[in-house]
């Protein structure tokens, strides 16, 4: 399932950024910031499972996607970006310890 566009947003920390952020996990656990809105350039790809944002990393450009998705007549997924690709002060967040979901 994609992300509802009403799907709940934080604020990023920055005093120099606040903009709305949405809460994914990678396919490692770990816990990154994305940028709500859609970006030509975004190499995410969102869905919701189990109640929680899943970001799945895309090495092909949105561009390859779109044509692949016209060869075989689908709709594109929606790409979205990491939210330190936008943030001033990524660097200040990005060195902090890594926070993963507890498995059961």
């Amino acid at each position: 399932m994609d992300v509802p566009a009403d799907w709940p947003v934080s604020r990023c920390r920055s005093q120099r950024c606040g903009k709305a952020v949405w809460w994914a996990y990678t396919d490692t656990g770990q816990r990154m910031p994305v940028d709500p809105t859609p970006a030509p350039d975004g190499n995410l790809i969102l869905t919701v499972v189990d109640g929680e944002i899943r970001a799945e990393v895309r090495k092909t450009t949105a561009a390859a996607a779109a044509e692949q998705a016209d060869l075989f007549g689908t709709a594109p997924a929606p790409r979205y970006r990491p939210h330190w690709a936008s943030c001033p002060d990524a660097e200040q967040f990005k060195t902090r310890s890594k926070v993963r979901r507890q498995t059961a």
